[in-house]
């Protein structure tokens, strides 16, 4: 069984039959990639960072890239097990920086592409190992990922400064730890708990000693690397933004 807390998921010493085939989770996800990313298309102007959303090509390309980029990363961490058991956390929380490129998508590209992004990192994923929580797991990734890279891009793409930056993973953090210590409170952890019925009860204690160091560790990691690479990200902005110029100069014939 796994537990996904905020961190990557690790094994837990609990099985259970009935488990969903890897088919069935492999052609359900390719429908909801689909529905996910036309829809977006068509629907999602509100959140998008306003570069050139007209090509959907372009779009899908860019959450493709990221997405996969995002997942490759979460493999390279998953495979090294970077526990934090030395200062007494459970084994089965770890870190990975997968976060990290779906922050820098959101910033590029704005709210929509980071979101896209972490809903891809978790399919692509979910398509080379399949699930064995039956889709509570993913359902929890997903809702930690983008609760992580919403708030910071939403900030930066009304102030697109470093202080706007600033500001926005200042807000991600604690809305992150946040959504990430209620949700697995009242809901994920409630739910592992029943499927597998668990002879143990979920308390705040275990939150607070638990799940929100590990989660608070996590984040601020992910954040510093990602201002560590700030100034290449703001170039990328930059030169997007510098050739969409271009380009509309281009089509109005001036």
């Amino acid at each position: 069984m796994k537990i996904p807390t905020g961190g990557k998921p690790r094994e837990l010493e609990i099985t259970r039959t009935g488990e969903i085939p890897v088919a069935t989770v492999k052609s359900g996800w390719k429908k909801i990639t689909k529905i996910l990313l036309f829809s977006s298309l068509r629907y999602g102007n509100f959140f998008y960072g306003g570069i050139d959303m007209n090509s959907s090509t372009k779009f899908i390309t860019r959450v493709g890239i990221f997405g996969a980029v995002s997942a490759l990363v979460y493999f390279i961490f998953n495979r090294m097990n970077l526990s934090l058991t030395f200062i007494g956390l459970p084994n089965f929380l770890s870190l990975h920086f997968s976060d990290v490129p779906a922050l820098i998508a959101s910033f590029a590209y704005g709210p929509l592409t980071g979101t896209l992004v972490q809903i891809i990192k978790v399919i692509i994923r979910t398509l080379f190992t399949g699930t064995n929580t039956g889709f509570i797991g993913e359902i929890a990734d997903m809702i930690y990922g983008i609760a992580f890279v919403l708030p910071a891009s939403i900030i930066y793409m009304k102030n697109r400064t470093f202080k706007g930056a600033l500001n926005g993973m200042i807000l991600t953090l604690i809305i992150h730890l946040i959504v990430t210590s209620v949700v697995n409170y009242y809901v994920i952890i409630p739910m592992y708990v029943r499927l597998y019925n668990l002879p143990i009860k979920v308390t705040w204690e275990f939150i607070f000693t638990m799940i929100l160091p590990f989660n608070l560790i996590k984040n601020v990691l992910d954040l510093i690397i990602t201002l560590l690479i700030y100034k290449r990200i703001h170039n990328l902005i930059k030169r997007a933004s510098y050739q969409k110029n271009n380009n509309n100069i281009l089509r109005n014939g001036h």
